[in-house]
């Protein structure tokens, strides 16, 4: 066994793990910095509608939008994402815009819930395998946002970071 090799390992394996964005883990909306995106007002706006279409408020008014996971997807395709699929998302945005006005004469984000549902079905379902996997794409980050927000982890997936209690002072009896 080469030990230097392995201790080497060992501290490299500990610095990544000191070093992985600690924004992408029990996220909330106050702890994003500003971020530069990729995206205009518009795409931002549509982004924003999408992932309320995807994952909507429910009964205790917790939804996508309502904890910010359209933020996070901005932040998330803007520095996570190279060029080639910011501009393929950007694409899809410009079609769902464009999509939403031919047919209901109307902006996506101002379109009724059964529309946007009907648009939002288009996209799984489209015959493009390009446009399908985009769209999947912004699903499955949706759902990723949602599921790692600080209040669906703590409130509802009862997520504790040390689960378990730690009596450090308790009294041993032999």
């Amino acid at each position: 066994m080469n030990r230097r090799n392995t201790l080497k390992k060992m501290v490299l394996a500990t610095g990544a793990i000191a070093v992985l964005p600690d924004w992408a883990h029990g996220w909330a909306p106050a702890n994003l910095d500003p971020v530069n995106s990729c995206f205009d007002a518009e795409e931002e706006s549509v982004l924003s509608a999408l992932a309320d279409a995807i994952i909507p408020a429910g009964k205790e008014d917790i939804g996508a939008r309502s904890l910010g996971v359209d933020q996070f997807l901005n932040r998330l395709f803007s520095d996570c994402y190279e060029e080639e699929v910011q501009k393929q998302i950007k694409q899809q945005l410009g079609q769902i815009m464009q999509h939403a006005k031919d047919t209901y004469n109307i902006k996506f984000q101002d379109c009724q819930w059964p529309q946007k549902m009907t648009i939002v079905e288009q996209l799984a379902w489209s015959h493009n395998e390009e446009t399908r996997e985009i769209f999947q794409l912004i699903k499955s980050e949706t759902i990723r946002g949602f599921r790692t927000s600080k209040v669906v982890m703590t409130e509802y997936l009862d997520y504790q970071v040390m689960p378990g209690y730690f009596d450090g002072c308790a009294e041993v009896s032999v």
